[in-house]
């Protein structure tokens, strides 16, 4: 796709984002520019109108020849009502308001302080459940109820999706999941149901979640313990043990019950009569006669598994000052939850000769920089106020001959550009099935960082710019998860997603048939 399209592909992705039934509105987005600072009231949308001349009348603007002399699509106008998705949000876009304003405004102003309870229920529990070699296994999962008021655990209806399919697993009324190691490796759903009924209405709530039973395998093993060991002076001749412990994990990350584990321990700069050696299938236990300084290779293997195995050098030593770190966030965004005076935390360590920290030691504190209405004690710095866009200062940590200097830049955070993460391609799945992807989004802002609590708005687009519909089998929602079922004809799509109409990415996706797949 060469220039000019890309960029016809990027004003279509804005100028259809409200009339398109497959995008995704995410809650919370902030105004253009900066967040306000505390005690700064919110932008409103009295000041916008509805322009004309807009880019999307403009037949010179980045509009696709398709698109251009006709006006503003359908689905961008005020119809008295916003579409669905956008009707519950508190702040949108300026892009949107400025097509919405009066329908804004009259929401603002009939339903102002007015909060909307939302309520839903969740499945709490595990997502991988291991078959056992042999005998019974269980999992429990509860229902949780979450409304405007909090949360809490319900009663609610469990069953198992297509139970009939399933063979030898149950699951009772209280959640509990029953199964025996005749069962084969399988995906299951586990469903709740949660009904609140009074005079007038009998509300449903439902909730499923996907469950993987599985058979375990070695997949990793780590040796648990301390790497480096400080020593003191004051340990003279004591006798110290050194206790390892070796954690089998299977293909999911869990941790393995059984599994037999060979230790190898080289003495290094020890004499084998200095040291005595304790070792079972999980545990090792290195007994030193006294403390002194050297290095001791250990070693776990898996007997099953020759492949799987971790190694650990430990080194014992007397610690030395070697300079002091200050720890801390150097660039400090100053979000609407903040309030002046700002206290930013930091800490200072003196670290030894292995870059480890040196306890309990006095650290002097002191701001280098002329900033006014900045000030330190005990590591814990005080912004009276900030004039303009940011404020910078030094701060310096001093300890006996060694200091360390940290330049901090205090500042309102502007939106600058979005990271998308996720799939390069997804598969077209089989009739009766669908295939899903998730894709995360990160809004950055000048200076690199990601701008917390910050979502994006998604949507698909093709090639050529057109927006994708239902029917034509790829949704994505406001979460950014993507569903492509199999009557999708297009080689790819872009998932857009947007802060606003200046600020946004788009990431391709190629769909690969199961033919194709099968072939890499």
């Amino acid at each position: 796709m060469n220039y000019w399209r890309k960029w016809g592909v990027v004003v279509l992705v804005f100028t259809l984002v409200l009339g398109m039934s497959v995008s995704g509105t995410a809650s919370a987005f902030p105004g253009r520019g900066r967040p306000s600072p505390p005690g700064r009231a919110q932008g409103t949308i009295d000041g916008y109108s509805d322009d004309e001349g807009s880019e999307q009348d403009d037949p010179d603007g980045w509009v696709p020849p398709g698109l251009r002399n006709k006006g503003v699509p359908p689905g961008l106008q005020d119809k008295g009502g916003l579409p669905p998705g956008l009707q519950d949000r508190e702040v949108l876009p300026p892009g949107i308001q400025l097509r919405f304003a009066e329908t804004l405004r009259q929401r603002f102003e009939e339903e102002e302080g007015a909060e909307e309870e939302t309520a839903a229920l969740i499945i709490e529990g595990p997502e991988f459940v291991v078959i056992p070699e042999e005998g019974k296994q269980n999992a429990t999962y509860r229902a949780i109820f979450h409304d405007g008021q909090g949360e809490q655990e319900v009663q609610a209806e469990w069953a198992l999706l297509d139970a009939e399919a399933i063979d030898g697993v149950t699951i009772n009324e209280d959640g509990v999941l029953h199964f025996d190691e005749s069962v084969e490796s399988a995906s299951i759903t586990v469903t709740a149901e949660y009904l609140i009924e009074d005079e007038e209405t009998t509300r449903r709530y439902d909730a499923s979640l996907e469950v993987e039973l599985y058979r375990a395998e070695p997949h990793s093993l780590h040796i648990e313990g301390q790497e480096y060991v400080l020593l003191d002076d004051e340990l003279g001749d004591e006798e110290m043990t050194l206790s390892y412990s070796a954690v089998m994990r299977d293909q999911h990350g869990i941790a393995m019950e059984s599994g037999v584990i060979e230790w190898v321990v080289t003495t290094g700069d020890f004499d084998e009569e200095e040291m005595d050696i304790l070792a079972d299938a999980q545990d090792l236990d290195i007994i030193l006669d006294a403390a002194k300084e050297g290095v001791i290779e250990v070693t776990a293997r898996s007997e099953a598994e020759e492949d799987l195995a971790d190694h650990l050098t430990v080194s014992l030593y007397y610690p030395e000052k070697q300079g002091i770190e200050i720890l801390g966030d150097a660039l400090v965004q100053i979000t609407d939850d903040m309030q002046f005076p700002l206290e930013l935390v930091y800490q200072a360590h003196v670290v030894d000769q292995y870059d480890r920290i040196v306890d309990a030691v006095d650290v002097t504190w002191s701001i280098q920089s002329d900033s006014e209405g900045v000030t330190v004690d005990g590591g814990v710095v005080s912004v009276a106020q900030i004039e303009g866009d940011a404020l910078e200062f030094a701060l310096q940590a001093e300890h006996d001959e060694y200091s360390d200097q940290l330049d901090v830049v205090v500042y309102y955070p502007e939106a600058n550009s979005v990271s998308v993460t996720g799939p390069g391609s997804i598969e077209i799945p089989e009739e009766g099935e669908v295939s899903t992807a998730k894709f995360e989004a990160d809004v950055i802002d000048q200076n690199g960082e990601t701008i917390p609590s910050v979502d994006v708005m998604w949507l698909v687009v093709d090639e050529e710019g057109g927006s994708l519909r239902v029917e034509d089998g790829v949704q994505i929602d406001e979460e950014g998860y993507l569903t492509v079922e199999p009557i999708v004809t297009l080689k790819g799509a872009y998932v857009s997603a947007s802060y606003d109409e200046d600020t946004y990415e788009l990431h391709w996706i190629d769909f690969v048939s199961l033919d194709e797949s099968d072939e890499d």
